[in-house]
């Protein structure tokens, strides 16, 4: 089998090329009017009846007519269609220069690899920024326009880096089956264009995120289409309702439900009897052997009963008791009459029998009698009988524990006694 010819390879007719009365350059073969043999082999790429001086050319391939130099570059096309027209991985591009003639143009490209950086609002992508990444930074939104005359099998990469976004347009054609595409902040994309549509590969971004929960809690803020947060919450349940997996049968998901009896561990959940002691001043219905309530009564105490601790002595349990002077503190029964003097702690009325002895005329005279009751403590107020006329109280006092000293007056010339009987003594002690 013959080796292909570079015509071949590149994919061009013969037509394409002006012959020349050059022979073939073939490794290894020497031939009439060629110039030696590269001291390397080159490859098959070196084949093909091109002219000498696009084969040697120190622009495309680095070698010099009639020179053993090795070429740096291979004449063959190395792009994605191997196109004699754009290569796209050397960038260097052989058009033939005319019909008539048997010279070509030889251009070569420096624009793959590297950052083209875009800042203003309007902006083109074509030819010059093939194999770059095209960064596009503008806080507002960046109209791209896609030159769509750019050759078959151009690629571009394509990326929002500021705050604002971009809308990426093509002159002809659709981009993705629309009309634009649209990269919001951080996003990017390559670019593929196929002869009349380009297709885009979005990398960097997700450009939605759902979440969805079991039923007994609640999702906020999904889905995020550009930036947010998903917020889970629990929802309200009926009271009385716990959290837990099925009431029977085989495992599964865990719901909010009542409890049922299986739910309490083995031992509980029963009683089969309930009953209540209380102090004796207390009465009780117990116990219960089924379900009821425990009815906590009063028992019935003797008249004039207190409930309190013991009336002396240490501490003790109360009981219902009378009282005892004890229980009473000393200022309990006082009274305070006015703002100022000592208070009243009794004021007590009683009848006594009292038989005075005669008085001299024109004097006073004390008498005293037994009183029994009062004492020194009491100021006393002193209601006789009807007097004898010519005499009367003129002053009453107790004179020690049990005796009330009465003074009487004789205002006459004679002698007189005063009237025997009751007296009332209103006695007010402090």
């Amino acid at each position: 089998m013959r080796e292909q010819t570079i015509q071949e390879e590149a994919g061009l007719s013969p037509d394409q090329w002006q012959p020349v009365d050059v022979s073939p350059i073939i490794p290894g073969v020497t031939s009439v009017g060629a110039p030696p043999p590269p001291p390397l082999s080159l490859g098959s790429h070196f084949v093909g009846s091109i002219p000498a001086n696009i084969q040697h050319d120190a622009t495309l391939v680095r070698t010099g007519l009639n020179t053993p130099n090795i070429p740096t570059f291979s004449l063959m096309p190395l792009g994605i269609n191997a196109s004699a027209t754009n290569n796209s991985a050397t960038q260097t591009i052989i058009r033939q220069g005319g019909s008539s003639s048997s010279s070509a143009t030889i251009v070569t490209g420096s624009n793959i690899g590297g950052i083209d950086p875009r800042t203003t609002t309007t902006e083109k992508i074509g030819f010059t920024s093939e194999g770059k990444l095209v960064t596009l930074t503008n806080a507002g939104t960046i109209t791209a326009t896609l030159d769509s005359t750019v050759p078959v099998g151009f690629y571009v990469s394509v990326a929002v880096i500021g705050p604002g976004s971009g809308v990426l347009t093509p002159s002809t054609g659709l981009i993705d089956g629309n009309a634009s595409l649209t990269l919001l902040s951080g996003q990017g994309t390559w670019l593929f264009f196929d002869g009349t549509d380009w297709e885009a590969l979005l990398v960097g971004t997700v450009t939605s995120i759902a979440l969805t929960v079991p039923p007994e809690f609640s999702v906020a803020g999904s889905p995020i289409t550009t930036s947010g947060t998903l917020a889970i919450t629990k929802l309200a349940q009926t009271a009385h309702l716990v959290y837990s997996g099925p009431s029977s049968g085989s495992p599964a998901v865990p719901t909010f439900r009542a409890l049922v009896f299986a739910d309490l561990p083995a031992g509980t959940g029963t009683v089969t009897s309930v009953g209540l002691t209380v102090p004796g001043f207390l009465t009780v219905g117990s116990p219960i052997t089924t379900s009821g309530n425990i009815a906590v009564g009063l028992a019935t105490e003797a008249a004039n009963s207190v409930f309190s601790g013991p009336s002396s002595g240490g501490a003790a349990a109360p009981t219902f008791r009378a009282l005892s002077a004890a229980d009473i503190p000393g200022t309990l029964g006082t009274t305070q009459i006015g703002a100022s003097g000592t208070p009243l702690t009794q004021i007590s009325v009683y009848a006594f029998t009292f038989t005075p002895v005669a008085i001299l005329a024109n004097i006073t005279a004390e008498q005293t009698f037994g009183a029994v009751g009062l004492t020194t403590a009491d100021k006393v107020i002193v209601n006789g009988p009807t007097p004898t006329a010519g005499t009367g109280i003129v002053n009453a006092r107790v004179s020690s524990a049990g005796v009330l000293a009465l003074t009487f007056v004789n205002a006459t010339s004679g002698t007189l006694t005063p009237t025997a009987g009751v007296y009332n003594v209103i006695a007010i002690r402090s």
